[in-house]
């Protein structure tokens, strides 16, 4: 038979929140009662998305975020190139926003973001998001004048967005060609930029 004077239960506990557990112990000269208490804390759980999800220098990344059960903080981090999030954080989520809220970034390179919501007990969760750079635009490319006669100059310009090398050269109609030049372009990703080459016509 069981020892009445020892032994454990487990008790799954669902709720969130403080529970009062009361133990009676009876004999035939009487019952004692004691009390003691557990809270409960909820899971922390986050969601992060980016929109739009490529930079294109021009439109900010927005980074929308929900979560539950983040007590103690909610922490958006830029992660490196390990996944390691990278301190302190972009942004430390005050309570009022950590339901749900957004922030505005811009990006100057292909990167992930985490957001980590953290319970008064410690246990995190965390989601992520990743943006891309947007793909190269040409704005304008002209040249200065169109027609000119052998052994004269060329002025051509042009004017790029995200570009980050710019090769430029001539070909003929008539099926002579030039080399391309490549050029990097010497600005960061995201910048516009506007150029001009002189270029002999031979």
């Amino acid at each position: 038979d069981a020892d009445p004077n020892q032994g454990s239960k487990s008790i799954p506990i669902t709720r969130v929140g403080d529970h009062l557990f009361t133990f009676r112990a009876s004999t035939a000269a009487g019952t004692k009662e004691a009390t003691v208490q557990a809270t409960v804390h909820g899971v922390p759980e986050a969601s992060l998305v980016a929109a739009p999800s490529a930079y294109d220098a021009t439109v900010p990344v927005t980074l929308t975020w929900t979560s539950a059960n983040a007590d103690t903080s909610l922490k958006l981090y830029l992660l490196d190139e390990s996944g390691t999030p990278i301190e302190p954080p972009l942004y430390e989520v005050p309570e009022e926003e950590r339901a749900a809220g957004s922030f505005e970034i811009h990006p100057e390179r292909a990167s992930v973001y985490r957001i980590v919501a953290e319970n008064a007990a410690g246990a995190k969760g965390s989601a992520d998001a990743s943006v891309t750079i947007a793909p190269p635009t040409i704005l304008n490319f002209d040249a200065m004048p169109e027609e000119v006669l052998a052994g004269d100059e060329v002025l051509l310009s042009w004017t790029t967005k995200m570009a980050t090398m710019i090769h430029s050269g001539l070909t003929f109609l008539r099926g002579r060609a030039h080399t391309s030049m490549v050029m990097p372009s010497g600005m960061r990703p995201g910048a516009s930029e506007s150029s001009t080459l002189w270029m002999l016509v031979t």
